[in-house]
């Protein structure tokens, strides 16, 4: 029997007590559908819908549906009207092979009618890992058909023609592979940087720490963090073979970094791949960065400690040959008076390529949206932001609009304040939004006085240029002699690096040449001690390092995960 989602989802709704929150009826008029390419400018720009999902993390739309990651389950939401997105089914307590539940569940990915459900993201003491599978033919009724145990947690996963990768924590940190043909998961193969050349173990864990995986038509693309973004032939799992890379540094540089240099140099702009996409031909590529300005009062990195580094944005690349690939152009994050973990953040997070269009995320720099028709200039044609309310996760393209996961980090991180979690769902046109919330003026309101003694920042001493000096290092593939990213810290576009096309007033960060108008509040020792202890330093040690570094800064702060909000 053919199933009849409209009718489902007015008994899901029933049952749910109507927990879908309308967007305003300006908005739902305002409402355009259509192709993505459609859409004249309008003012007033802003979201259609969205609906509360505890704990809520990532969120991938598949048809008219989005399925988001909430900590201690997922949740299935009907987008097809995107003015009343609408909660089809939460899952919770997801079984595994112990007596205990899948926690810490960040990512997930729908393939056909079966959902990957990974956790937990961050190293977590006494706690079950691995890969949940679901059968999501109904999916109002999602029932678990298989579990996969992992020796390691799994921060991220992707699942496409019945196997699903996941993240790694293993000596080269490889990407799993598992075969989950017939609901009967089993391991088929890994691929790690180490299997390229043994030498990259001589690289702080840190610093090569895989943090995502995106696989399309058989390669896989994978974000090594300052190790630099990798596509590897996966087509035969049991013999994953590389075709390229692109970075800011060679093996060479970053194995002179130290592992007290490297939690430092890990967390500032200059390298820190996070996320990795590709548009539907696999030409282009886009890589986010995911960086924070730190303080460094040790002195390891800045002349007589300080604050250093800030938030960073997202490259596109050419990579039409994988052997040869070429950066196109910079996209920069919005500048803000707070790069901190304490502040609001604007750093890239993760993004989506639907036809001409590129869909991001800046955490409580908002979404934004990009025409990439001419991916070495991009120009931007929508962005919306409510830092007091909001900090979005990711952005995913959907039929006529486009989905926003918003996130409360507050409990992770000191000194936020509390933001929403829900899905959002966006019109897919150009627009302004009126009368946006400054993000560079200090919110008094929020946060109390400005104190008078507010650091400078010195965005460029955590880049692996300016830590070490390797003679003879040839710069990586896909990159300039100085491995700039060409950021101009305030949302507007750069262009292949080059220092020239930068806009040198801006007051934000990244580009190593401008002093940081973000300069912050935080208080907290970011000295990248590794054998520091007492909650201020790094102190989880390289161990934690492993986990992302999203992941363990929150780990840092809360001392390990906390789902007490959506228990």
């Amino acid at each position: 029997m053919e199933f009849d989602r409209r009718t489902a989802l007015r008994a899901a709704g029933a049952l749910l007590g109507g927990s879908a929150i309308p967007a305003t009826a300006s908005a739902a008029r305002s409402r355009q559908t259509g192709s993505p390419s459609g859409g004249t400018s309008q003012e007033g720009y802003g979201p259609l819908g969205s609906v509360a999902v505890s704990g809520a993390r990532e969120a991938v739309v598949a048809d008219d549906l989005a399925y988001v990651a909430a900590s201690n389950g997922f949740a299935v939401v009907d987008v097809a009207d995107p003015a009343e997105p609408t909660v089809l089914a939460e899952h919770r307590e997801i079984e595994t092979d112990t007596d205990q539940s899948l926690r810490g569940i960040w990512d997930l990915w729908p393939s056909g009618d079966r959902l990957a459900v990974a956790g937990p993201a961050q190293f977590t003491p006494n706690q079950p890992s691995g890969v949940a599978l679901f059968d999501v033919g109904d999916p109002t009724q999602p029932e678990q058909v298989a579990f996969h145990p992992t020796d390691d947690h799994i921060h991220n996963a992707y699942f496409t023609d019945e196997t699903v990768y996941v993240t790694g924590r293993d000596r080269g940190m490889s990407v799993v592979m598992v075969d989950v043909s017939d609901d009967d998961p089993v391991e088929v193969g890994r691929w790690s940087p180490l299997d390229e050349d043994e030498r990259w173990a001589d690289v702080a864990p840190p610093l090569r720490a895989l943090h995502d995986v995106y696989v399309q038509d058989g390669t896989a693309y994978l974000p090594y963090w300052d190790a630099g973004t990798w596509m590897v032939d996966v087509s035969d799992p049991g013999n994953p073979e590389a075709l390229g890379r692109v970075a800011d540094a060679t093996r060479e540089q970053l194995a002179a970094v130290s592992t007290e240099e490297a939690f430092l140099v890990a967390r500032t702009p200059g390298g820190a791949d996070h996320y990795a996409t590709v548009n539907e031909d696999g030409t282009l590529l886009l890589v986010g960065r995911e960086t924070w300005a730190v303080d460094d009062r040790a002195g390891r990195l800045a002349e007589g400690g300080g604050r250093v580094g800030g938030a960073s944005g997202v490259d596109i690349y050419d990579v039409s040959d994988p052997e040869e690939p070429e950066k196109l152009s910079t996209i920069a994050p919005p500048a803000s008076f707070d790069q901190t973990t304490e502040g609001w953040f604007t750093t890239s997070h993760n993004a989506d390529f639907r036809g001409d269009r590129l869909y991001t995320s800046w955490y409580f720099g908002g979404v934004g949206v990009y025409d990439v028709s001419d991916p070495a200039a991009p120009t931007e044609l929508a962005r919306w932001r409510n830092p007091r309310e909001t900090s979005f996760w990711t952005a995913q393209a959907a039929d006529g609009c486009y989905v926003a996961s918003s996130v409360d980090l507050s409990s992770g991180f000191g000194g936020l304040n509390e933001t929403r979690e829900a899905l959002y769902t966006f019109p897919d046109r150009a627009g302004s939004q009126a009368d946006p919330p400054s993000l560079t003026d200090w919110p008094e309101d929020v946060l109390g006085p400005e104190p008078d003694d507010r650091p400078g920042v010195d965005p460029g001493a955590g880049r692996v240029a300016s830590v070490v000096d390797v003679p003879g290092a040839d710069p990586p593939d896909g990159t300039d002699d100085t491995g700039d990213t060409g950021d101009t810290g305030d949302g507007t576009v750069g262009s292949d690096g080059d220092p020239d096309d930068r806009d040198t007033d801006s007051e934000g960060v990244g580009d190593g040449d401008t002093d940081d108008g973000g300069a912050g509040n935080g208080t907290t020792d970011e000295s990248g001690d590794a054998e520091s202890t007492d909650g201020t330093g790094a102190g989880l040690g390289v161990g934690a390092a492993l986990a992302g570094l999203s992941g363990y800064l929150l780990a840092r702060r809360a001392d390990g995960l906390n789902d007490s909000r959506s228990e």
